[in-house]
Order: structure tokens, then C-alpha cells, then sequence
């Protein structure tokens, strides 16, 4: 982006006094104080996870004056208070602390309680993401997955992404059964669930948006495959839950390379209210789940932060303690497991197949954006300044 702002908008980049995130914007006009943490600097590309500070040969690289980005502090830490002017606006007492809060992944491992190296977060959501805690910056020489500051103390957080998720979910039933609610996928829960381990055959590749992690191919597109006139909407349903755990697997055999060995997994996010798909990823891992009670631990997470700024708990550990609950494990099904093993097999060629066959672009041709993305210059042109 900022590649970007000085080849389009040089002067409006030079007149910038300061280049900041969402949180940290609202951090700012709450505060007045231009701030930000470990965990979402390091999402920037310009921030040094080693040294836990911005990275001067990258702002060099950039021609990037150091003072046109926020400080940095820890995640729970208080950035400034609010003050008489945004009190009036929002009213908010003035002089209330506002604490740095933290990268949405991160702070929803917190909130799971995945605080060990040995658990694995999967967080399923309009996409997933692959996650656990380090206590060393691990790097993949291969590219395959990210490393980013965490919000916890002398920590780090290895993520992988999955693009397209929850989307595809969402996407089947706007296209199949247009004006449902939630009782959409509720339902066609309960009829995946009584069909056979591996959908009869059926394989889901869940590329709707380009393959994310471990594959990285923007080039790459999703489909079913195996259908004949024995299938319903019941398979293809219960293939899309297989097909995306498919992918967690492939993410998570990325981690045990580079040295990270799991022993269980902690799913979140909304997509954990459905048992049937939890129950899939757990035996496609082959991991048994240690179950929390609130899915939606992102929130919580920040929650815990917060708590930090308001000095409720001396430090992140005991916060943690003392705000998520306790996990009921489940045990995965062996027999399961080792017949998944062969539908992943067959998945994973299929993807390869899939990946080697697919048209891309010459080198130096740009692929044409899609519909909505056309004319958005001329639209950003006309935003008042």
C-alpha cells in the first residue's frame, strides 16, 4: 500500500504525519496518542519480530521516515485515556484507560486458553486460521506459513490461512436455499451426519478464493468432484466440511515439519457450534479436542487485555487463569482417522493435478480484477481529501 501511495498519491503520502492501522486510528482519536502493538505491527511487513521493533532496512527499502509510524508497546498495556474532546463525541467518561488490544488471531488463541506450544488452534470462521503458541521466532524458509508477534510476553504465534471457509458455507446457502437462516446449516448438519465417512467418494477442493496456506496459488480454483446421480445435497454438504479439513491437515503436517509437534486441537470461532464438522477435523488430525465453552474467543481474548490495562490481574497469565474456562476433551475415532488418511491421499492429488492443470497468466500480464474492483482508482480519486 504504501508502494502504492507514493506512485499514485506522492503528495498525499508526504503530508501524512502519521501511517496508522484501524485499532491504532481509534486509539488516536480516543487518545490522541498514535500507538500500536507487537502483534499488529507485525502484520505490516515492516516490523522486525526478532528485534520486536520496526524493521529500518524495510523503511529504508520504503524511503520511509521512522516517525511517520506509531510507537509500539505490549498488548495490554495502557496507550493513553480518553480524552474531554472524545468523551463529549462518545460519551465515555473521560479519563478511562484504553489498553492496546491485538491481532484478531492472536487474541482469539488467548481467549482459547492456547497458551502451549502443544496445542493447536483452528479458528473457523469466513476463512480459518491454522494456529499455535512459540516460544521462539520458528521461520519457514519455504513460505508456507507466517510468524508474527504475539500478544502474549516473549511469545510468538505461527499462523497459516485458510482463504475460503465459512464463505463456502455461506455461499451454498445463498445459492441453494436462498431467505434461510442459521437453521440452514443446522439442518444440513444433521443430514451430513448420516452420511458416510468421505461423502461416497466425493472430494471438495475449497479454493473459492485462491489457495491460502500451505499452497499459496492465487491461480487456483475450487470444484467438487465424483458426483453422479447417487449424491445430494447431503454429500456435497458433509465433502465441504471434509475438503476444509483437508486443508488444516495439510497446514498442521507443515507445522510438525519445522519442529512443532501438537498434541491436541482447540476449535473457535462460529464454525465451532457445528459438533459434526469439530468431530471431522478432529479425526482428519487425528488430535483429540479440547473443547471450550465460548466459541467466539477472540472477543474474549481482548476481554483478558483489557483486564490487564485495568490492573484486575497482575499479569496475562493469571488473567488467563482466571478468565477462560477450564476444556472438555473429546477423543478422535482411530478407525476414522485411518480411513481419512486415504481420502486425504486422494485429496492432495487431486489438488496437485488440479494446481498443474490450471491456465496462468504470462509473466508480466496482470490478471484482470474482478467486476467490483474496476474503476477504483477513478473512485478513490473521488473521495474528498
Amino acid at each position: 500500500m504504501i508502494r502504492w501511495l507514493r506512485a499514485k498519491e506522492p503528495a498525499a503520502l508526504r503530508a501524512t504525519s502519521k501511517l496508522l492501522l484501524v485499532g491504532d486510528y481509534l486509539i488516536y482519536r480516543l487518545t490522541g496518542s498514535a500507538m500500536t502493538d507487537h502483534s499488529s505491527a507485525s502484520r505490516t511487513r515492516m516490523f522486525d519480530i526478532h528485534r520486536r521493533e520496526w524493521s529500518e532496512p524495510v523503511l529504508a527499502s520504503l524511503d520511509l521516515p521512522r516517525e511517520k509510524l506509531p510507537s509500539i508497546g505490549c498488548s495490554g498495556q495502557i496507550a493513553g485515556h480518553v480524552s474531554h474532546e472524545s468523551a463529549q463525541i462518545t460519551g465515555l467518561l473521560a479519563g478511562t484507560p484504553v489498553t492496546l488490544g491485538g491481532f484478531d488471531q492472536s487474541c482469539a488463541m488467548l481467549g482459547a486458553g492456547a497458551i502451549a506450544e502443544d496445542t493447536l488452534t483452528v479458528s473457523l470462521g469466513t476463512a480459518t486460521a491454522v494456529s499455535v503458541t512459540t516460544s521462539r521466532a520458528l521461520i519457514d524458509f519455504q513460505h508456507r506459513i507466517s510468524t508474527t508477534s504475539h500478544v502474549l510476553p516473549d511469545r510468538w504465534a505461527v499462523q497459516a490461512p485458510i482463504m475460503t471457509t465459512g464463505a463456502i458455507l455461506r455461499w451454498c446457502r445463498d445459492q441453494f436455499a436462498p431467505g434461510e437462516g442459521g437453521g440452514f446449516y443446522r439442518d444440513m448438519d444433521d443430514r451430513a451426519a448420516r452420511v458416510p465417512l468421505g461423502a461416497n467418494g466425493l472430494l471438495w477442493l475449497p479454493y473459492f478464493g485462491g489457495a491460502g496456506a500451505p499452497r499459496w496459488d492465487a491461480n487456483l480454483t475450487g470444484g467438487v468432484f465424483g458426483l453422479s446421480l447417487s449424491h445430494t445435497g447431503a454429500h456435497i454438504y458433509r465433502a465441504i466440511l471434509e475438503g476444509i479439513a483437508f486443508e488444516i491437515r495439510a497446514n498442521a503436517g507443515v507445522l510438525s515439519e519445522l519442529g512443532i509437534k501438537t498434541s491436541t486441537v482447540r476449535i473457535v470461532g462460529g464454525g465451532a457450534r457445528s459438533v459434526l464438522w469439530r468431530r471431522i477435523i478432529g479425526d482428519v488430525l487425528g488430535k483429540p479436542q479440547a473443547c471450550v465453552p465460548e466459541v467466539e474467543t477472540g472477543t474474549l481474548g481482548a476481554a483478558i487485555l483489557a483486564s490487564l490495562g485495568a490492573h484486575v490481574y497482575k499479569d496475562v497469565w493469571e488473567a488467563t487463569a482466571r478468565m477462560t474456562a477450564s476444556p472438555e476433551f473429546e477423543p478422535f475415532d482411530q478407525t476414522h482417522h485411518r480411513a481419512y488418511a486415504a481420502c486425504y491421499e486422494r485429496y492432495n492429488r487431486l489438488a496437485d493435478a488440479l494446481s498443474d492443470a490450471m491456465v496462468r497468466p504470462a509473466p508480466g500480464v496482470m490478471v484482470a480484477p474482478p467486476d467490483d474492483m474496476l474503476g477504483f482508482e477513478e473512485r478513490l480519486a473521488a473521495i474528498p481529501k
